[in-house]
């Protein structure tokens, strides 16, 4: 079965973006996984975010909604708090059924590989959930994909990623070099992991 996936239709750059004051606060992010299905993303692997939508119930309704409508437009843009900062954010604004914007926020060191892989598949899924929420064990609560542009982040992305895995490593007491050298490592390693694809 072909899913559909909710598509790319501009790119905001460098655009003041008006959030309502409930969309100000990123979803929480309770879980995550990946799912690779034969004909979508050429059988990449793509990840998938439990969302915690307790206090965003639109979002809920959103999710919900996507089984019985035709996907519609949405636009993504990347950004961050500040130009050193130890996450960046993902914003999601949608279009129809209804319009709502979803700002999801990513801890650089310990959520890296799923920036990685949503720049390298340019698509994410999304799934309403609760705290302790688990892919495995809620596959069959349903999941909307969604196409997200990775311009303006990809250029400058290894050297974020690679800066903040160096700090982290700093933090747990390894010298420079030894951070430099653990954090490439990590890199590869984790890149290794993410290129896991099913054949036709």
């Amino acid at each position: 079965m072909t899913r559909r996936v909710w598509k790319q239709k501009t790119k905001v750059a460098r655009t003041r973006i008006a959030l309502k004051q409930y969309e100000i606060s990123p979803v929480p992010i309770v879980g995550d996984g990946a799912i690779a299905t034969r004909g979508l993303l050429s059988g990449h692997l793509m990840p998938v975010l439990i969302l915690d939508t307790s206090d965003r119930p639109d979002v809920a309704e959103l999710i919900r909604l996507q089984r019985h409508l035709p996907p519609g437009d949405v636009v993504s843009t990347w950004g961050g708090r500040s130009r050193r900062a130890s996450s960046v954010l993902l914003l999601l604004e949608f279009a129809r059924p209804s319009e709502l914007k979803i700002l999801l926020e990513f801890d650089i060191a310990k959520q890296g590989l799923l920036v990685d892989s949503v720049l390298h598949v340019r698509a994410v899924g999304l799934q309403s959930g609760t705290v302790g929420d688990r892919l495995a064990t809620t596959m069959n609560n349903g999941h909307m994909i969604v196409e997200v542009v990775a311009t303006g982040l990809e250029p400058k992305w290894n050297e974020i990623w690679s800066r903040e895995l160096r700090r982290n490593f700093r933090r747990q007491g390894l010298t420079k070099r030894q951070a430099d050298h653990a954090a490439n490592q990590l890199i590869v390693e984790l890149r290794d992991l993410r290129e896991f694809r099913l054949r036709r």
